[in-house]
């Protein structure tokens, strides 16, 4: 046998130690077993084992932050936006525009007015009818219809700047954003939750 042949040496435990020669088998004492040949092999696929389950847990921690980071920034936006706006129930009508048929909905522009403090101010607002373009039309034809014959309405205005003012509370800044918010550090804690006990599990198999 050349000596190349049992220079195969590698510092990793889950490497496979080098072959002893014949003279090292005799002095080795009896009894004492050789190394597996599969340990290389069962220690691979340890290691992916390992990594796969690094990878969840990363991609588990990543998710519930983010999550938890837009869920607190929906329910501070929502909050502070129901703080900052005061109502007035003094809006007035003044125009509708045309109604605007797409395929999934309608579409039209309001302008109206309204007192704060004695002091007159405008606002303008587009409102969406849903319904597709064969039945919306019709029906966003009726609120323009109803709203123009309102003598008052509500109207949310900022207090420090009245021109920043809706007919409607926005979506996105609406109550709608605090349910979401609360939705969503919901959902980050229960995927918190799972990756402790994932990783719970997996140090008991350990173990």
């Amino acid at each position: 046998m050349k000596a190349t042949d049992n220079k195969k040496l590698n510092n990793k435990d889950c490497d496979v130690e080098k072959q002893p020669t014949a003279a090292e088998n005799e002095l080795q004492p009896t009894g004492v077993s050789q190394p597996a040949r599969g340990q290389k092999r069962e220690c691979s696929a340890q290691e992916k084992v390992f990594a796969r389950r690094a990878t969840i847990a990363v991609g588990l921690a990543v998710l519930g932050l983010v999550l938890l980071v837009l869920g607190t920034w929906a329910i501070a936006t929502a909050v502070d936006f129901a703080g900052r706006h005061d109502e007035v129930l003094t809006g007035k009508p003044i125009s509708a525009s045309e109604v605007l048929a797409t395929r999934y909905k309608c579409s039209y522009t309001i302008q109206y007015e309204f007192e704060v403090d004695g002091r007159r101010y405008y606002g303008s607002q587009q409102i969406e009818v849903g319904g597709g373009e064969k039945a919306c039309p019709s029906k966003a034809r009726s609120q323009q219809s109803s709203w123009l014959d309102m003598t008052n309405f509500k109207i949310y205005f900022d207090p420090e700047d009245p021109n920043d003012n809706y007919f409607k509370l926005p979506l996105i800044f609406g109550e709608s954003t605090g349910l979401v918010g609360v939705i969503l550090c919901a959902v980050a804690l229960v995927v918190i939750a799972v990756l402790c006990f994932c990783l719970y599990k997996w140090t008991e198999i350990v173990d």
